[in-house]
């Protein structure tokens, strides 16, 4: 990442662990009792802590079927769906197809968060596994080609990366104004 483009003090906060943090993200940036309500996308299979906060936050979880690739074909999603998402949650590499996002579908993931305003959950708590050696793109990465973390937010475990499952301790990183919901 660029220097200076991830302030610490405002872009990154610590999280019990990526579980925690991706639930209680939909709880604190969804609209509660809308009416139709909100939509959250997921990939599917899925990790089921985005549907359970889909639910509990009161929106429509919408599920993307992943194809051949191993992720979500995102150009098919029709734009009235993409105008109704308020929270998609992206999976890369994916669990548990191995699937990575390009930098260039993640650019473009970002550019639709912004058209409609919906938030960008990253979960890449697998990022540190990756096969042949080649590390995924990630969404910091993408987002700082764009010169600007708005609509996005990347969701890391340390118990994965560092073998001790349990360990509960993790961190967001992304829109300084988004984190901010996490701290109210």
């Amino acid at each position: 990442l660029p220097t200076g483009f991830l302030d610490p003090e405002r872009h990154i906060i610590p999280a019990n662990g990526s579980r925690e943090a991706l639930f209680s993200i939909a709880q604190a940036v969804l609209p509660p009792c809308q009416a139709p309500k909100p939509l959250v996308l997921l990939p599917n299979p899925f990790y089921q802590i985005y549907e359970g906060a889909a639910l509990l936050a009161g929106a429509e979880p919408y599920f993307l079927n992943c194809d051949a690739s191993g992720q979500p074909n995102f150009l098919a999603i029709e734009e009235s769906v993409w105008a109704r998402c308020a929270l998609l949650y992206i999976n890369s590499p994916h669990n548990p197809t191995g699937a990575t996002l390009s930098l260039e579908t993640l650019g473009w993931l970002i550019r639709k968060a912004r058209q409609y305003g919906f938030v960008l959950a990253a979960d890449e708590c697998y990022s540190e596994l990756y096969p042949e050696g080649q590390a995924p793109a990630g969404i910091l990465e993408a987002a700082a080609a764009t010169g600007s973390l708005a609509q996005v937010l990347a969701f890391h475990s340390l118990s994965k990366r560092s073998s001790i499952p349990g360990a509960r301790s993790g961190f967001v990183a992304g829109d300084a104004d988004m984190l901010k919901a996490f701290v109210r």
